[in-house]
């Protein structure tokens, strides 16, 4: 599998023009040393991509940090991606936000994606009328909801794209009452990693 773990704090934003390299790296959330390969700053939506792999996106409603897993998703205890948005929040502690997403997407490589959904999670009486299963689940979880979509899509494998079983990964957060209980969540993303890796484990039965 190859994965993408993203965060992703939704809520009355400064204006997305507040959101540029200098700004990270002089508030020392993204250290200075990392270097830019695309930025795009109009008043409506900022992004900052880094060439290892980090991206940065705000609009007034929501800001979201993408990163690329060199890891398998149980082997993952690294993360630029959860650190860094603690420390922005933490930057910028009065702004209001209303829910978090921790997000991981998943990928499984397949000659056909709708086959190997199909076959994994739909009985041969429903496949046999020529049905397609595209399944999502949503799981309650300690005082979040877990989501997860299974599509089929084309994902990027050692610089080629592969036909892929593509599963959307999210734990999502509301009723944020205060910046500590923010951060404990954001900071909790291991937790919440490892739960994501049991419930694939259960439902689809492989390691």
């Amino acid at each position: 599998m190859a994965s993408f773990a993203w965060c992703c704090c939704c809520g009355q934003l400064p204006q997305p023009t507040i959101l540029n390299k200098d700004f990270l790296a002089h508030c020392n959330i993204v250290p200075e040393s990392w270097e830019t390969v695309e930025t795009v700053t109009p008043p409506a939506i900022s992004i900052i991509k880094y060439s290892n792999g980090v991206q940065w996106m705000m609009d007034q409603n929501r800001l979201t940090i993408t990163d690329v897993c060199d890891q398998p998703l149980r082997q993952n205890e690294d993360s630029k991606v959860h650190d860094q948005a603690s420390l922005y929040v933490e930057t910028l502690p009065y702004t209001p936000y209303a829910a978090l997403g921790l997000n991981y997407t998943k990928s499984i490589v397949s000659e056909d994606p709708e086959i190997w959904t199909t076959h994994r999670f739909l009985n041969e009486t429903f496949r046999s009328q020529g049905l397609v299963m595209r399944p999502s689940f949503t799981i309650d979880i300690d005082d979040g909801t877990l989501n997860l979509n299974f599509m089929a899509g084309n994902m990027n494998r050692a610089g080629k794209s592969r036909k892929s079983v593509i599963i959307e990964c999210n734990i999502h957060y509301g009723m944020l009452s205060d910046l500590a209980t923010l951060k404990t969540k954001i900071l909790g993303w291991k937790k919440g990693k490892d739960m994501i890796y049991s419930k694939l484990v259960t439902i689809l039965g492989v390691h």
